[in-house]
């Protein structure tokens, strides 16, 4: 789950900063504008955004992986794939 936090934390950060370049500093209006050579502003905001959405699906993925692999883990040592109902592993 470190690995979750990690690149929500990121996308948190990309997006952050996305929105200060987009609305702070003059991308949106700039963009709206229609004026073709586009300044680094919102060529930055543009990029910070789709690595926001890259950050926010591998969180996603590696969120998805850690839960199917645990409920995995538990279905291997319950009574529905061990039917003495004993962890692997145990003597007794």
């Amino acid at each position: 789950m470190k690995w979750v936090r990690r690149f929500v934390v990121a996308m948190t950060v990309c997006w952050a900063i996305a929105l200060v370049f987009w609305l702070v500093l003059g991308g949106r209006a700039e963009f709206v504008s229609g004026q073709s050579p586009y300044s680094m502003t919102v060529i930055l905001s543009g990029i910070l955004a789709g690595l926001g959405v890259i950050f926010a699906v591998a969180a996603a993925l590696t969120f998805v992986q850690s839960l199917s692999g645990a409920t995995m883990e538990r279905l291997s040592e319950g009574p529905l794939l061990n039917p003495n109902g004993k962890k692997k592993g145990t003597r007794w």
